[in-house]
This record gives C-alpha cells, sequence and structure tokens, in this order.
C-alpha cells in the first residue's frame, strides 16, 4: 500500500511572472500529512515492517513526526514521537490525533533526538530520524519519478527545494540520478540562521551551527545528514546553495497564499523566497520550467504568520 499521494504539478502564472519564466509547482503540499516527509518516512515504515519491526521511535518538530504518526497508525504500528519545546501546541495535537503518543523533550529538535535515540532498547524498535536515512531518500525520490511521468519529453531548467536536515535534497538527487536526469541543476535553499547546508559547502565538510536562530524551525537541524556533501559533488547538473532572510521567507508565505491559496510554513517560503525575491536570476540555465517543490507544513495559521512577522522584525 503507496501511503504518500502523486501529488499534482500545475502552472503558475504569478511566479512565472516574477521570473520571466514557465513556473510549475510540485504541490506536496497536499500530501496526507501536509508535507512531503510522507514519501521518505512512509517508505521506512513499510520497509521497516518488513525487517520485523514492532515498535517506532520519532523525533521531530512538527512535520516528520506527522508524517511518522500517519504512516505508523496506516500500518498499525505503535509510534512514539519526541518533540521540542518550540513545536506549536497545535501541531503537538495534530501528531496526537494522528495516532502516535507524544512527549515533549528538549529546547529543540536536537535535543528531542537524542532522547529519541535513547529510547532504542533493542532490534524491534525502529528509529525514524527525520531525514538521515537511506530508505527516507530513497522515499523523497518519489518526487522526481512523478515529475518524470508528467512532464513526459519535458526536462526541468532547475528544481529547488528547502534544506534543513537535507533528506529533501537527498531524495532529489537520488531521483534525478535513477530518472536520467543528472544534469538537471538544483537550487538548494535556506533561511539565515539555519543555514547548515551552505555553512557546510563553505567549509567543504559538515558544519555544526551553535543553535538556530531563524523563524523557520522546520529547517533546524544544526546540521545536515553527511551524505549531503558526496551527493552534491556527484550530482553533474551542480546544486547551488543560497541563503534567504526571514522576512523574506514571511513575505513569500504571505504572497502565496493570498495569490494561489495555500498556508506553507517559512521553511517552504525559503523556496518560494527564491522566486519572489530574485534568487534564480543569475544562474544559467535551460529552456524547460522551474520547478519549486511546495514541501509544505503543518505548523502554519494566520496567528503563526503574525507572530512569524513580529518575531522577525523584532
Amino acid at each position: 500500500m503507496k501511503l504518500h499521494e502523486h501529488t499534482p504539478l500545475i502552472k503558475s502564472p504569478k511566479l512565472s511572472k516574477a521570473c520571466g519564466r514557465e513556473v510549475l509547482l510540485k504541490l506536496d503540499n497536499l500530501q496526507p500529512s501536509g508535507s512531503f516527509k510522507i514519501r521518505g518516512i512512509g517508505h521506512l515504515v513499510q520497509e521497516s515492517i518488513k525487517s520485523g519491526k514492532k515498535t517506532a521511535v520519532c523525533s521531530s518538530g512538527g512535520n516528520a513526526g506527522l508524517a511518522a504518526a500517519y504512516a505508523c497508525s496506516a500500518s498499525n504500528l505503535p509510534c512514539t514521537v519526541i518533540i521540542p519545546k518550540s513545536t506549536p501546541s497545535f501541531a503537538v495535537d495534530n501528531v496526537k490525533e494522528a495516532g502516535a503518543n507524544v512527549e515533549v523533550f528538549g529546547d529543540y529538535w536536537d535535543m528531542a533526538d537524542k532522547e529519541a535515540r535513547s529510547r532504542i532498547t533493542d532490534d524491534s524498535v525502529l528509529y525514524i530520524n527525520p531525514f538521515d536515512h537511506p530508505l527516507i531518500w530513497e522515499g523523497h525520490g518519489s518526487v522526481i519519478d512523478e515529475l518524470k511521468t508528467d512532464l513526459k519529453e519535458v526536462k526541468p531548467s532547475l528544481i529547488i527545494c528547502s534544506v534543513g536536515g537535507g533528506g529533501l535534497l537527498l531524495g532529489i538527487l537520488n531521483g534525478l540520478k535513477r530518472n536520467g536526469w543528472n544534469d538537471v541543476p538544483v537550487l538548494a535553499m535556506e533561511t539565515f540562521g539555519a543555514e547548515s547546508l551552505n555553512e557546510a559547502v563553505k567549509a567543504n565538510k559538515t558544519v555544526v551551527l551553535d543553535g538556530i536562530k531563524s523563524i523557520a524551525k522546520s529547517l533546524g537541524s544544526t546540521k545536515v545528514a553527511e551524505a549531503c556533501l558526496p551527493a552534491i559533488k556527484d550530482h553533474s547538473g551542480g546544486v547551488v546553495s543560497k541563503v534567504c532572510h526571514d522576512t523574506e521567507s514571511i513575505k513569500a508565505v504571505e504572497l502565496f497564499l493570498a495569490q494561489h491559496r495555500f498556508f506553507v510554513e517559512p521553511a517552504c517560503g525559503a523556496s518560494l523566497a527564491a522566486i519572489y525575491d530574485g534568487y534564480t536570476n543569475d544562474l544559467k540555465l535551460g529552456d524547460g520550467p522551474i520547478i519549486p517543490i511546495v514541501c509544505g507544513g503543518s505548523a502554519v495559521s494566520v496567528e503563526m504568520i503574525q507572530t512569524w512577522k513580529d518575531n522577525a522584525l523584532s
């Protein structure tokens, strides 16, 4: 049973006008759990049950926990999600409603993750990392499989994704490779204060940030997966790492809501800001469409947008 949906790919006249090129939106905000996370985590859960896992524990700031809860509930696998204190209460409620046992621990994701790892008492317990597992990357790669099917003979000139721990990026690179699209460039977007990939690219090694200072909490991993840099170097189309400001990300969230009627988190807003604020303008691209992965996010509301605006401007 497939746990994720083949999501729509739609034209965006507004974003196309903003950058002077055709923009097609891959709407993974329409996944059952509200974000792309169900692709990889669903795949990990299903494959792990085959290998004998009896329970699961996940560390998450929200979206991965919701995907884990959804996937485990659909697969009849008991699941505990360890969530940091920074997660909004309604996001915690969403994870509970999806069928998981929820515990709050630590100020940010890394602390919750350490606690989750301590719950792995034997081989029957599945540990669900939000982004760092080959099966997760393999599952996330299905987003490219769908693009190949929907675009038929057309090849993207650029794929844009947001980066937190690097799971989506690794999935995209995985999918591009298996679909023979190694020459398609990728723009990896982060926000200042959560730019663990950008720092790693500049240092040519994995860098651990001293904390998360961005309002884009879904990007809140202090370091990216170790597999990121080797995968980037192996991708012939090139991966460009850029960083936008929180204010740009929030503005993108508001514009996207007004223009497309979709709520997304600031983490997703970083990918949209790439177009709204011209981060694609200096890239030399082919003739195909630009495709931002609208990765979604469950922790968003009108009230949250106002809170993010207030915090970003303070």
